[in-house]
């Protein structure tokens, strides 16, 4: 009778090891950090994830409502921040103003910079030293433009440049200055245009829409020194000598490959150049 029940034991503990090792694999997708820079695609992967911050960046013409340069039809609606706001409903703990998140989207945005920057360098299995290149300069110019789009909304900010472990203490983190900010703005850009790799180029074709490019470095770079050398930032550390040098180099590296839009646009589609350029996609 008792050889009736060896196969259902043995069945059942067999299954209760099978249950175990099932869960001890995660289901909602995740996988050990360790093994992202193990493989090229979660690789690219992880700093496709860098660009996510960009979007908070983009213009955004629904800001003119906040001010006395338009009128949007939105404001009329009950409930809009826009009403709310010329309501005189605006606290001290709720602020309509679209760029209120930008602070800590602009930190996250550094803060994966940061990790990608520390670790692909890990990736030398999985990838050749030209694409490693390539990633790092993208890398590189989305931090300074984080830093960027930072500052001249805020000024100073903590200059974070490594992975902060979850649970840190944070308390050592101080304000650093805007120029001090700015430095650190123009080393990342120099970095990305000095990397050794023949994909990151000036302008972007077809295939790379969004993506960084050495035009990018230049355009941060001019515009955070023009700040940095204004009355209001201006602490001895850059001079308009220095500003004058970057931004002709800028020019001059990009007259080749970008020029005015001047394009005329149809009487019945917009009045101007400017106006065609706004209300068309990014790749016309």
């Amino acid at each position: 009778m008792k050889k009736k029940y060896i196969y259902p034991i043995l069945l059942c503990v067999m299954s209760c090891m099978s249950c175990s090792d099932m869960l001890d694999i995660p289901k909602d997708g995740r996988i050990p950090f360790e093994d992202i820079f193990k493989d090229r695609h979660k690789t690219r992967g992880y700093l496709n994830s860098c660009f996510a911050q960009t979007e908070d960046i983009r213009p955004d013409f629904d800001f003119a409502s906040y001010c006395d340069e338009a009128q949007n039809a939105e404001v009329v609606r009950p409930g809009r921040p826009y009403s709310r706001w010329y309501g005189g409903q605006a606290t001290s703990t709720w602020f309509p103003v679209p760029t209120a998140g930008i602070w800590d989207n602009m930190y996250e945005g550094i803060r994966k910079c940061n990790v990608f920057l520390a670790n692909i360098d890990e990736a030398t299995i999985i990838a050749s030293e030209e694409e490693i290149n390539k990633w790092k300069a993208q890398a590189f110019t989305l931090r300074a433009l984080y830093f960027w789009e930072l500052i001249k909304r805020y000024g100073g900010g903590p200059i974070v440049l490594n992975e902060i472990p979850i649970g840190s203490d944070l308390s050592g983190y101080k304000r650093a200055t805007f120029n001090e900010c700015v430095k650190v703005i123009m080393n990342d850009c120099d970095s990305a245009l000095a990397m050794p790799t023949r994909h990151f180029p000036y302008y972007n074709g077809s295939q790379t829409t969004g993506m960084m490019t050495k035009a990018v470095c230049h355009a941060i770079k001019s515009q955070a020194i023009l700040y940095a050398v204004s009355p209001q930032w201006n602490d001895g550390t850059y001079s308009w000598n220095d500003a004058a040098k970057i931004t002709k180099t800028a020019v001059d590296s990009l007259s080749a490959n970008y020029e005015l839009y001047n394009r005329a646009p149809a009487a019945d589609v917009a009045q101007n150049s400017y106006a065609l350029f706004h209300i068309s996609t990014a790749d016309v």
